[in-house]
């Protein structure tokens, strides 16, 4: 078996396309290639299945680094996207189903490294949630966007944290969510998202963003 390995903005994945059956052991594999002492190390892997006379060229599993499965990654959209281009599974323009529905891929005409997928529009679950907190988010608010996420806004940039703490965890398991922490600075986000299957701080989140 061969994998590659892509960083989407510091988000880092596992991939590999096979036509063959999965017979369970996909989620056992995803946790050994993905640990990073005694494995590859990366944050999920990616299986693509090519599809023929389909309105997609393939279909996605795709797994977080404890074995779980996961409806939807957006940096890892953009990643099978390229892949698939590159070992010519298909075109730069294409779709592809993933768990949540048809994810739409555009490769730049000129420079291949940019990619861009569209994931669709964001369901609205809940908002205006107080929690208890030691980052000063005066409200959360939680959003599907193929992943669930509990978003909430500090005033000071200092305020978001820089590794894993247990107020994260806390509301991870009680909302069965990924925490995303944002800061607005002038006209940009700064953000960091404690994501489910990881169960830390990553570099980047697509749907998160």
């Amino acid at each position: 078996m061969q994998f590659v390995k892509y960083s989407s903005n510091g988000n880092d994945f596992l991939i590999f396309h096979t036509q063959n059956y999965n017979d369970g052991s996909r989620a056992y594999l995803a946790q050994k290639v993905c640990d990073r002492h005694n494995g590859i190390g990366a944050d999920g892997m990616a299986v693509l299945i090519p599809a023929v006379g389909e309105e997609y060229a393939y279909k996605w599993e795709f797994y977080n680094a404890d074995g779980s499965y996961a409806s939807m990654c957006g940096n890892a959209t953009r990643s099978v996207g390229h892949y698939a281009y590159v070992e010519g599974l298909a075109p730069k323009q294409h779709c592809f189903l993933s768990a949540v529905g048809i994810i739409c891929i555009e490769i730049d005409l000129h420079n291949t490294s940019l990619v861009q997928s569209d994931l669709g529009v964001y369901t609205l679950l809940q908002r205006d949630i107080i929690e208890s907190n030691p980052y000063d988010v005066p409200s959360w608010t939680l959003l599907d966007t193929g992943v669930p996420h509990l978003v909430g806004f500090v005033k000071d940039k200092n305020a978001l944290p820089a590794k894993k703490e247990h107020i994260l965890e806390h509301l991870r398991y009680k909302y069965n969510a990924n925490v995303s922490i944002a800061y607005i600075e002038r006209e940009h986000i700064i953000y960091m998202s404690y994501e489910r299957g990881v169960e830390d701080i990553t570099q980047a989140c697509g749907t998160g963003a």
